[in-house]
């Protein structure tokens, strides 16, 4: 497999231009120019940081990278394509739930996180048990401190505390929670297009890292 660098501006331009014309038709009317510029670098890349993901880690990592077809059997919105490229890197290894790391590119932004999106149910109590104890507090210090990196942190999904715990617990925001992660969003160009994309992508991972290890230990 080649030696990805990075993205060409041609892929910026491209799902610029599928955006705004999100149709059939214009897709295969383009679609050599997708496969050039959009899923073979995709490929590279993905395989690339999956390596240096695993190495950072010590776990062996497999990656997703979703289809640019939209699922619209249950959406009011019927158009085809997704006008973004998205990938997640999973840990193996890990508990049966694990934190991903997520990679999103669309045409003016670049999105990188890394958690857990929603909990299912005995992963969630997992980690209510956990966060309620001691590792709470590492945990919110890790999150305090990203805060003030200006990184973006996803926003509890309840009012209140579930049932079983102190209205006035110390670890409330946690609790709120079914689900955690936390973000850096980048000007997508140039960004992408220039040579250190993978190194800049690996800088902010590493910046998660501790969110990743802290997760994880409690999946497990």
């Amino acid at each position: 497999m080649d030696q990805f660098r990075c993205f060409s501006p041609e892929a910026l331009q491209f799902l610029s231009e599928l955006r705004a014309n999100n149709r059939r038709e214009w897709f295969h009317a383009n679609k050599q120019i997708y496969e050039a510029a959009i899923k073979q670098p995709a490929e590279q890349f993905a395989a690339q940081m999956s390596q240096a993901l695993a190495e950072m880690t010590h776990m062996p990592h497999s990656v997703k990278i979703y289809r640019i077809h939209r699922d619209v059997r249950f959406s009011n919105d019927k158009t085809p394509y997704n006008p973004h490229l998205r990938m997640s890197f999973i840990p193996g290894d890990c508990g049966d739930q694990p934190p991903l790391w997520h990679f999103g590119l669309s045409p003016d932004c670049l999105s990188l996180g890394c958690g857990v999106f929603q909990y299912e149910k005995a992963a969630l109590e997992k980690y209510r048990t956990g966060v309620a104890g001691p590792a709470g507090d590492d945990l919110m210090a890790i999150i305090n401190d990203l805060t003030a990196r200006n990184v973006r942190i996803s926003e509890p999904e309840l009012k209140r505390g579930p049932s079983g715990y102190s209205s006035d617990h110390p670890h409330l925001d946690l609790l709120r929670r079914k689900g955690l992660t936390v973000w850096t969003d980048l000007t997508a160009q140039p960004t992408v297009t220039q040579a250190g994309l993978r190194e800049e992508c690996l800088n902010q991972f590493q910046l998660f890292h501790p969110v990743f290890q802290t997760l994880q230990s409690l999946g497990t």
